[in-house]
C-alpha cells in the first residue's frame, strides 16, 4: 500500500480530530469484543497512539470530537438486530451504563465533545456532521477502532459530504489483520491521506484559530460530558 506524503492536505487551520470507540469493549483486555480480535496488542498500539495524537491536537489547538457506540438492543436498527441473531451474537456489547460503554485511557476533558452513534457510521443519526460544520471544519482526522468496521464506514460517509480524511494508520486497529491493511488499502485508493503519527505531527504547524475551537467546544447540553448531544443519536 502506497503511503500519503499529505500532498494534497489543505491544512490544520480547518481540521478536527474524530476520536472513534476508544471504548472498554472495544479495546480493554476483557472487553465482550476484544476476544475476537486475532492481535489484542494491535488494539492497544493503536489506543496508545491514539492518546499522543489527541494530546498534539490539544496542543495544537485543533478542535476534538469524541465518538463512543451504545450498542443496546434497544438502539440497534431492525437489520442489525437481525442479523446478530442469525450470527448467534447474544451479547450487547458497549451496553448503556456499564464498564464496556466507558472511554478506555482516552478520556474526553469537561469541555471536549462527545458524539453517541449507535451504528458503524458516526455521521448516521447524529450530530457529528454539524458539530464539524460549527468548527467550519474541512479536514477530519480520524483515529480509533475498528479499522475495517467504524472507522471505514465513516470515512466514506466524510467523503461523501465533502470533507478532506487524514487516516493516521498506527492510530487505528481492527479485529483481523488482513482486513485492517485491506481497509487501509481501500481507503488510500479513494484519497485518503493514510500517513504515519510520526509524518503527521510535525505537518500541525498550524494551529486551528481560537474561535473555530471555540465554536466546537463551548457545552451545547446540560448535565454529563460538555458538548455532549445524546438526543441526536437516538434512532428509535
Amino acid at each position: 500500500m502506497k503511503r500519503s506524503a499529505l500532498g494534497s492536505c489543505p491544512g490544520f487551520r480547518r481540521a478536527a480530530l474524530v476520536v472513534m470507540d476508544l471504548q472498554n469493549d472495544f479495546c480493554a483486555p476483557g472487553g465482550l469484543a476484544v476476544r475476537y480480535a486475532e492481535a489484542p496488542e494491535g488494539l492497544e498500539r493503536a489506543v496508545a497512539n491514539s492518546a499522543l495524537l489527541v494530546e498534539h491536537t490539544r496542543s495544537a489547538g485543533i478542535p476534538r470530537i469524541f465518538v463512543r457506540s451504545f450498542m443496546d438492543n434497544k438502539y440497534k436498527l431492525p437489520k442489525m438486530l437481525d442479523r446478530h441473531r442469525k450470527l448467534g451474537l447474544k451479547e450487547q456489547i458497549c451496553r448503556e451504563g456499564t464498564w464496556g460503554a466507558e472511554f478506555y485511557r482516552v478520556i474526553p476533558r469537561t469541555n471536549e465533545c462527545v458524539v453517541t452513534k449507535h451504528t458503524n457510521d458516526a455521521f448516521l443519526y447524529t450530530y457529528l456532521e454539524p458539530l464539524l460544520r460549527k468548527c467550519r471544519a474541512r479536514t477530519i482526522i480520524l483515529c480509533g477502532v475498528y479499522t475495517e468496521l467504524c472507522i471505514e464506514d465513516t470515512v466514506r460517509s466524510a467523503l461523501q459530504r465533502g470533507f478532506h480524511v487524514i487516516v493516521p494508520e498506527d492510530c487505528t486497529a481492527g479485529l483481523s489483520l488482513a482486513c485492517t491493511q485491506a481497509s487501509l488499502a481501500t481507503m488510500a485508493a479513494f484519497q485518503v491521506e493514510v500517513v504515519s503519527l510520526r509524518d503527521l505531527v510535525p505537518a500541525m504547524v498550524e494551529p486551528a484559530p481560537a474561535s473555530a475551537a471555540e465554536h466546537l467546544i463551548k457545552p451545547e447540553a446540560p448535565g454529563g460530558v460538555a458538548g455532549e448531544l445524546e438526543a441526536s443519536s437516538k434512532v428509535n
